[in-house]
């Protein structure tokens, strides 16, 4: 069996940054801060467990969803009033041909033909992005409390960065984990 190429086409108001039919995005140009052409995006869940990527221009970070990128590179712009649909209600799944332009009341009613609540907020363990279980933030948090460790290095035991340990130490990520 011979492996398909993945087609990649460059962003437009990124052109550093390149989104492919994969629903995947890399940087396609070296940044002036040693990040090299190629990478591959970490891509992070927004609240509504829909992948997000930060894309670097004009001396600042811009988070877009994965999904508008893919869409609007391999179908076209989005028309006036419409929204994005994921066709098989996967919200990971970032393939051009599973994703539609829809009116915001189709969108409605194709999720609930799928059986998908409207607003879900996918929380800790539950959002499939996560990348800590809660006994791990519970560590985290007794480790923050002793302050004998910096955020930073807690974020490297973890395999996080020190901004995601500052969430999770200002109860503004993880507050269902609690430490006395």
């Amino acid at each position: 069996m011979q492996a398909v190429a993945e087609e990649w086409r460059t962003i437009t108001d990124f052109p550093n940054y390149a989104v492919s039919d994969m629903g995947r995005v890399k940087r396609i140009a070296d940044s002036l801060c040693g990040y090299k052409a190629g990478k591959l995006l970490s891509l992070t869940p927004g609240k509504n467990g829909y992948p997000m990527v930060q894309l670097w221009s004009n001396k600042r970070f811009t988070k877009i969803y994965v999904h508008q990128l893919t869409l609007e590179k391999f179908v076209g712009p989005r028309p006036e009033g419409f929204v994005c649909n994921h066709i098989d209600a996967c919200r990971t799944n970032n393939k051009p041909g599973n994703l539609e332009w829809i009116s915001q009341s189709g969108n409605v009613l194709h999720c609930s033909k799928m059986g998908r609540k409207i607003s879900p907020h996918l929380r800790g363990e539950e959002n499939p992005f996560s990348k800590l279980k809660a006994g791990e933030v519970w560590l985290i948090k007794k480790l923050l409390a002793s302050k004998k460790i910096t955020q930073k290095m807690i974020g490297k035991m973890f395999c996080t960065s020190q901004a995601h340990i500052s969430l999770i130490s200002t109860g503004k990520e993880w507050s269902s984990v609690t430490y006395p």
